[in-house]
């Protein structure tokens, strides 16, 4: 086991130590459990541990505890709503055929949501350091290619400051591995 500290500034100034004996991975995911109702003003993803803003759509995603007054997902955990986030994007690629970033933009984020969704896949693609209309497999180089594409979308979602506060690479890296292990088991 690894020993993991984790800082938690509360409201107020106090500082509380947790000295967590677990893995790295549930003491990222306790942290950011924690963290998310301290955010002030934190987005929607955050508060409903739904880093991607999936809608509800009458999937029985693991760990959904229920919706939102506007319809999107609430998750126990963000471990479990980036799961949700990596297994609708394989999703899209390998049963849709969407394979640039370009026509994957418009379909996480349609032009009826009315949130830029025509420039979507041009951020995703200027963070993930790629041509938008290029082809971009998510099952090459996996899961790492997966979870820079979730971060990614986290940070279109909630922020870039907020999507990096609340959550780190082993808790991301960790998803993307259940998402494609799902994905494996299940096509």
């Amino acid at each position: 086991m690894k020993k993991s500290l984790v800082i938690l500034i509360l409201p107020g100034g106090a500082i509380l130590l947790v000295l967590l004996w677990v893995f790295r991975q549930q003491a990222a995911q306790i942290a950011a459990t924690a963290l998310s109702p301290m955010i002030p003003n934190a987005t929607r993803g955050i508060r409903n541990n739904n880093p991607g803003n999936l809608r509800y759509d009458g999937t029985q995603w693991q760990g959904l505890v229920g919706q939102d007054a506007n319809g999107f997902c609430i998750f126990d955990t963000p471990e479990n709503g980036f799961r949700a986030m990596g297994i609708n994007a394989l999703s899209f690629q390998l049963k849709n055929g969407i394979n640039t970033l370009a026509e994957f933009g418009l379909r996480w984020a349609p032009p009826s949501d009315n949130d830029g969704a025509s420039d979507y896949g041009l951020k995703l693609a200027a963070q993930l350091g790629v041509d938008q209309g290029a082809a971009f497999d998510l099952t090459q180089n996996t899961p790492f290619t997966l979870a820079a594409l979730m971060r990614a979308i986290s940070h279109n979602e909630n922020g870039a400051i907020l999507t990096d506060l609340a959550y780190n690479d082993a808790l991301i890296g960790g998803a993307a591995d259940l998402a494609q292990d799902y994905v494996e088991g299940n096509s």
